[in-house]
C-alpha cells in the first residue's frame, strides 16, 4: 500500500530534463524503482524498461562485441540490434518496399568472362543500380561494390543473378527501407 502511494506520487510529477530516479523503500527492502524520461529533439520520449534472460556466455560475448563496436551502454547496442531485426523482417515481408543499399561481390576475375557477365547483368538491372566501384585485391581476386536504389524485389533479383555466377566467392548485401 505504501509502495503504491509512493509510485503514484512519482508519476504525478513532471520532469523537464532527463532524469533517472532511484529510490529505496526500507519498509519493503526494495531497491531500484527507476523512472526514465529522456528529451529527444525537444520532445519527451518515455523509455520502456524490459527484462530478458540470456545464457551467461552469450551475455559476455554480447558485452564484449558491443564494447568493441563502440557502444558504452548495453541498451544502445540492443536498440540497434532490435532495429536491424525489424528492418530485416520488413524487407522480407514486403517486396514492394523502396530500398537503398549496397551489394558487395568478391570474385575471382581469372574465371572466364566473369567481369563481362557482371557488366551484362548490371545493364539488365540499370533501373536499380546507381553506382558501382571495382577494386583489385590481388592477382586473382576483385571486389565490386554496387550501390542500389529501388524496389526490394528487383534488388533481390539482381543479387540472386550475381550469386549464380561461376567464380563468385562471396556476396553480401545491406538494404535500408526508405519508402513505399
Amino acid at each position: 500500500m505504501l509502495l503504491n502511494s509512493r509510485l503514484k506520487s512519482l508519476h504525478r510529477r513532471k520532469y523537464e530534463s532527463p532524469l533517472f530516479l532511484e529510490m529505496r523503500f526500507p519498509d519493503r527492502n526494495l531497491f531500484g524503482v527507476l523512472l526514465g524520461i529522456s528529451m529527444v529533439r525537444g520532445h519527451q520520449e518515455k523509455v520502456s524498461r524490459i527484462s530478458f534472460s540470456l545464457q551467461p556466455e552469450l551475455q559476455k560475448e554480447f558485452d564484449e562485441v558491443s564494447h568493441l563496436m563502440g557502444y558504452d551502454e548495453r541498451s544502445k547496442a540492443l536498440q540497434i540490434a532490435i532495429r536491424d531485426l525489424i528492418r530485416d523482417y520488413k524487407l522480407k515481408t514486403d517486396p514492394e518496399n523502396l530500398v537503398s543499399g549496397g551489394i558487395l561481390l568478391l570474385y575471382n576475375h581469372k574465371v572466364q568472362e566473369i567481369d563481362s557477365k557482371i557488366t551484362e547483368i548490371g545493364h539488365d538491372y540499370k533501373s536499380v543500380i546507381i553506382s558501382s566501384m571495382h577494386v583489385h585485391l590481388d592477382y586473382e581476386r576483385c571486389i565490386n561494390i554496387i550501390a542500389v536504389r529501388g524496389k526490394y524485389r528487383k534488388t533481390a533479383e539482381l543479387e540472386q543473378e550475381l550469386r549464380k555466377l561461376h567464380g563468385m566467392e562471396g556476396v553480401k548485401s545491406t538494404y535500408f527501407v526508405v519508402g513505399k
